[in-house]
Parts: structure tokens; C-alpha cells; sequence
């Protein structure tokens, strides 16, 4: 046999290897339809699928932390789109498992292989983690890309563009990915590389606006406003994690770094830049929200440490080693992190394995499975009354269940910031209150008084809660909901000042002014020293606890989100969940708030000015009956 015999077998042998690995990781990766629920994730994306075929335009109509093409990027079943999403499911993820093989080809044998069972076991648990490794994976070849206005070149910027419209998490990373690049490729006079690149993307992101249906005029404030959701998600949806989770986070961020700025002398600049960013927004989305994202985190440092030694060739020897410690450690943080599913690897790979083969290769009965699910799923939310009642007239929901509107097939017209727990800063907040202010305002509203993460309820759409109130009157009540509907006139809710001052943290309360049963509205502000600032730009904010009303036996805690208690909310009458809305809304009765005071733990307390600030208002057109209730000497 010929040497250029062996030299084609060879390499028809790499090509089938090749793809039969792709297709395996592409069986494994793919992410079944999830029947829908009303609760709050399914609600969400619901909605988004929703606004897609209703043709609500991003920015001005709904104000999210996705963009136009999000829906593409959503798990929970919507017959609409089904088929438009399961073919996108496709596409994208043959893009990564494309990747992930090709990076591992290049790889030794060992770290190949691990790569590959990674990408099979690891990739399917967090959805983020497949775009986050594809965006950074591309924009490093772009980056080591020799040709001028290559068409792979054009084509991933017209990808990356897409991608900047389903996630606003996703577009700031494409944007830093554009500018970092400028630093890297014009030093080198590969200018026209970035040109093309960054000129596909921009070119790519307005024809993917357009195509979505969306206005320019639109344009900006997508991008001003998803930038204020995005400013304010530190200080308003921090969760904490574990001690060992945040220690091996520490461990992993340290390594990772150390690994990322040991580049050659003239890469390090440009290079360990676009990767400190790749890791910073890895850490921020992860740690900042400890719950199941601390997972994508550690799954990012495990791609990271394998793939490493592709960044300079050959790479020394403690930089081998180095990577084999970061993956090595990502591997305990991702157990730390979700012990019960790491347990589990092999069975759900498996299960994996065999439902998406069986969608494949029956879609019709997959698709009738989904079909009956979705049916099983209208008749577990049905509202019969509400609907009655609702008919065809536009109809919102408060809180953040906007699957009982969807799965009743109502005409839902949603405020821009569509689930409340959202609408956490002052500007977010009047965008609500605006909107329902407005000829285009919902005629009912389903109304559930409803938070997260031990919050203080009223400081949830703060805005609009005092509106719900005073412009709106009970209609019925059903499955613990209340229907409301509007009123012709909105009440003027004009604050009037009562009084100011500063509160000491934990040991000073602030008992608020009789005000004839007047409604009190509150801002108050709890300023960071420049420690805590930096906490919060590179960790997450300290916490800080609200304590309201009554006696020692019932004084009650919650959670003090900063940016909304900055704003403003309404804190007496005390509203703790729907039934006080009902009682309000019904009859005019509330309990009266007699005061409240701020906690923070000692260990917190270099992370704050001295003392907090705080204003006492009173709502003249929002008055009640108060209920009897103690006084709160015991507060101190």
C-alpha cells in the first residue's frame, strides 16, 4: 500500500472519528422540551415566546434580561414556536459540539478525551454554559485569524449578533470580545480582520433587530434599559452561597488567573484581558446569584483548564500543571455546587442519550407527548371564573405567575418589566407604574402579592403597588389570586413629606408618625463605603435585614433590597401577602406600620457608612381602617 494510501485512510479514519464524536456529544447536549408550568422560570419564558408572535418590541414594550431572539433560547414547551426553536436547538448546538471537538483534536490524548466527556456530561446541566464557551472559543480563533475579510470570520460575527439579541448577559460580552480584539489585532496590522469581524456583527445586529420585528427607535432604550436591569441585579437577587462553594470559587478565579496572564509578553496585554473578562462575567453571573449558577461557573473553569495549553504552544510545564489544578478543582466546585446531580452523571447522560434519540427519530410522537402536556398543564391552571369575566379585554398579572394568563389563553398585556420581584429600582419601577398610568394600561389585573429570596413584599414593583390599590377595584377572587379591574380615574399619589433623619444600624428604630391612617411611603438609603462598593462590583452586596412592626412576638424580618428601598415603597399599611391586598383593596382595612429598624451583622459593618438615611412620606389618597395592633416599644 502506498504511503499517500495510508495518508488518505488516515485521514478519512479522522473525519469519521470526528463526526461520529460530534454526533454522540450532539445526542447528548440537546435540551428536551420541558412541559410548561405557572411557575415563576416557566412564567418568564412564557411570556417571552409570547411577546415573539404577538410582536411586542423589546425596549419599549417589555424590558427583560433577554433580548428579541430569547425565545429561541428558552426550555419550557410553546406550541408556536416549537418548531422554529427545536431546529435553532440544532443549529447552535452542532456550532458547539463542533467546537468542543475540533478544540479537542488538538488537544494530548488525556485531555482530549476529558474535554469530550465534559462537553457530554457537563454542558447539558447549565444552558449558559454552551454560548459562554462558543462566544470565547470563536473570538479567540478570530483573534489568532491570519486572513483579511475571511468568510468564517464574517460568518461569526453574524452569529455573535444573534446572540447579543437572545441575552443581554451575552451582548456586553460581544461587545468587550469587539473592543478587547481592536487591542490585539491592529498592533499586529490586522485591522482589516477586526473590520470584518466587528462590521458583521453591527451589520448582523440590525438586520436580526429588524428581522424580529422590532422599531430603531426601539434600539436605544433596549440597550439603556436591559443596561439598568443589568446595573441594579448586584444588589437586588444576591443569593449567598456555602463556605466551601465561595472558597473554591476563590480557588478556581486565582488559578485561573495566574494561568491566563503567564501568556507570551506580547499577547499578555490584549489576551489576558479578553480572558479576565471571559472569567469576571463567569464569576459575576455565578456568584452573585449562588444558586444553580455557581454550577455554569465551575463548568466554565473545567473547559478553561482543559483547553489552556491551547493558548500558547507549547506551553511550560507548570502552566500544565496549573491547568490540570484548575480542572482539577472544577471539578470539586461543580459537586460542591450541585452534589445531587454530579451523583447522577451517568444515568441523566444516558437518559440524554436515548429522549433526544427518540425525538428524533419519532418527532410526531414527541411532539404529541408535548401537545398532551401542554393540555394536562391548561386544566392544572384553569381559571373558569376569570376568564368568564376577562372575556377578550387585555389583562396583566402581578407578581411573577404569568403562566395562569398564557395557559387560559387570555389577552395578555404585559407591563415592561413583567414579573415584579424585576422591577427593583426606581427607574425599572416607574416604567410599571407608567405603563398602567397609560391609555394602553391592562382593564384588569390578576393580582397575587408575591415575592423572593425573603424579600420585603411592597418593596416588588413598588411603584405600581400603591396604584393597584387606589385605581383599581376587587372584581372576584379565584385559586388565590384577585382579579382587579381598572378604574376610569387614577388617584394623583402625591407624597408628602413628614419627616427625616438617620438611623444607626441594628440598635436604632424609627417609629413612624400617626398620620390620621394615612398610607406612609419610605425611602430609605443605606450608602456603602468605598469597601462595600468594591464588594459589590466584584462580589455582591452585603445584606441587610428590615424589621417591621408590633411587638417582640411578632416583630417580622425581611430582606432590604437596596435600589428599590432607595426609590421609594409603600411600608404601612403592612402588606405581607394577598390576603392584606384583598382586605385593603376590599374593605380598606390594613394594619398600620409602627415602625421599623435596619440590621446588619457586625462583621458587615465596614462595609456601610454609619448610619442610614431615611425620608417618611404620607399618601393622602391612600387611606385605610387600622386594625388594632400593639404598640412596638419592644423595638429598639
Amino acid at each position: 500500500m502506498s504511503l499517500s494510501t495510508l495518508s488518505n485512510s488516515k485521514r478519512i479514519s479522522s473525519v469519521l472519528l470526528f463526526i461520529v464524536t460530534a454526533a454522540v456529544l450532539l445526542l447528548a447536549t440537546l435540551y428536551s422540551e420541558i412541559p410548561p408550568t405557572t411557575e415563576l422560570d416557566a412564567s418568564w419564558e412564557l411570556a417571552i415566546n409570547y411577546a415573539w408572535t404577538h410582536g411586542f418590541v423589546f425596549g419599549r414594550d417589555i424590558v427583560w434580561t433577554c433580548g428579541p431572539w430569547g425565545w429561541l433560547a428558552t426550555l419550557y414547551y410553546f406550541p408556536a414556536t416549537f418548531l422554529d426553536r427545536f431546529a435553532w436547538e440544532i443549529i447552535f448546538k452542532i456550532l458547539v459540539c463542533v467546537l468542543v471537538v475540533r478544540l479537542s483534536f488538538a488537544l494530548s490524548w488525556p485531555r482530549r478525551l476529558l474535554l469530550i466527556a465534559a462537553g457530554a456530561l457537563i454542558l447539558p446541566l447549565f444552558p449558559d454554559t454552551a454560548p459562554m464557551l462558543l462566544i470565547a472559543g470563536l473570538t479567540l480563533w478570530v483573534a489568532r485569524c491570519s486572513r483579511s475579510y475571511s468568510p468564517p470570520v464574517i460568518a461569526i460575527g453574524a452569529l455573535f449578533a444573534l446572540l447579543s439579541l437572545q441575552k443581554f448577559t451575552y451582548f456586553v460580552t460581544v461587545v468587550s470580545s469587539i473592543v478587547i480584539l481592536a487591542l490585539y489585532l491592529f498592533p499586529r496590522g490586522a485591522h482589516r480582520t477586526w473590520t470584518s469581524f466587528a462590521g458583521a456583527w453591527a451589520v448582523g445586529f440590525l438586520c436580526c433587530w429588524f428581522l424580529a420585528g422590532q422599531t430603531l427607535a426601539a434600539l436605544p432604550l433596549f440597550i439603556t434599559r436591559s443596561a439598568a436591569l443589568a446595573s441594579g441585579y448586584s444588589e437586588a437577587m444576591y443569593l449567598n452561597e456555602t463556605p466551601l462553594v465561595l472558597r473554591l470559587g476563590l480557588a478556581n478565579a486565582l488559578i485561573y488567573l495566574l494561568l491566563v496572564w503567564s501568556t507570551p509578553r506580547a499577547d499578555r496585554l490584549p489576551l489576558g484581558a479578553l480572558l479576565t473578562a471571559y472569567g469576571f462575567f463567569a464569576w459575576k453571573h455565578a456568584f452573585v446569584r449562588a444558586d444553580g449558577h455557581t454550577f455554569g461557573f465551575f463548568s466554565c473553569m473545567l473547559f478553561a483548564g482543559l483547553a489552556m495549553p491551547l493558548i500558547t504552544d507549547p506551553p511550560p510545564m507548570w502552566r500544565r500543571l496549573g491547568s490540570w489544578l484548575l480542572s482539577g478543582l472544577a471539578v470539586f466546585g461543580c459537586i460542591a455546587s450541585n452534589p445531587f446531580v454530579m451523583e447522577r452523571l451517568i444515568p441523566l447522560f444516558e437518559n440524554h442519550l436515548v429522549e433526544n434519540t427518540r425525538s428524533l427519530v419519532d418527532f410526531k410522537a414527541r411532539r404529541a407527548d408535548l401537545d398532551r402536556e401542554f393540555e394536562q398543564a391548561r386544566a392544572a391552571a384553569a381559571l373558569p371564573a376569570v376568564r368568564a369575566r376577562v372575556g377578550p379585554d387585555t389583562i396583566d398579572q402581578f407578581g411573577f405567575q404569568q403562566g395562569f394568563l398564557l395557559l387560559n389563553a387570555l389577552n395578555y398585556r404585559p407591563r415592561p418589566i413583567i414579573q415584579s420581584y424585576q422591577a427593583y429600582s426606581g427607574i425599572l419601577a416607574a416604567l410599571n407604574a407608567n405603563y398602567y398610568r397609560s391609555a394602553a394600561g391592562p382593564t384588569f389585573t390578576l393580582a397575587r402579592l408575591q415575592s423572593i429570596d425573603g424579600r420585603f413584599p411592597a418593596l416588588d414593583d413598588a411603584q405600581l403597588l400603591p396604584r393597584l390599590i387606589t385605581d383599581h377595584e376587587w372584581v372576584l377572587s379565584e385559586n388565590g389570586f384577585l382579579l382587579l379591574k381598572r378604574r376610569p380615574a387614577a388617584a394623583r399619589l402625591e407624597p408628602r413629606l413628614l419627616t427625616s433623619g438617620k438611623l444607626r444600624y441594628t440598635t436604632e428604630t424609627c417609629t413612624l408618625p400617626f398620620s390620621d391612617q394615612t398610607a406612609i411611603w419610605a425611602r430609605i438609603d443605606t450608602p456603602y463605603s468605598w469597601l462595600g462598593w468594591l464588594r459589590t462590583i466584584f462580589y455582591k452586596p452585603p445584606e441587610i435585614t428590615l424589621v417591621v412592626n408590633a411587638t417582640a412576638a411578632r416583630e417580622q424580618r425581611f430582606r432590604l433590597i437596596a435600589p428599590a428601598a432607595r426609590a421609594g415603597f409603600l411600608l404601612s399599611p403592612l402588606l405581607l401577602d394577598t390576603a392584606d391586598l384583598e382586605r385593603l383593596v376590599r374593605r380598606d382595612v390594613g394594619e398600620a406600620t409602627q415602625g421599623f429598624r435596619l440590621e446588619i451583622t457586625s462583621s458587615d459593618e465596614i462595609f456601610f457608612l454609619k448610619r442610614a438615611r431615611y425620608e417618611i412620606f404620607a399618601l393622602p389618597d391612600l387611606k385605610f381602617k387600622t386594625e388594632t395592633a400593639p404598640s412596638i416599644t419592644s423595638l429598639r
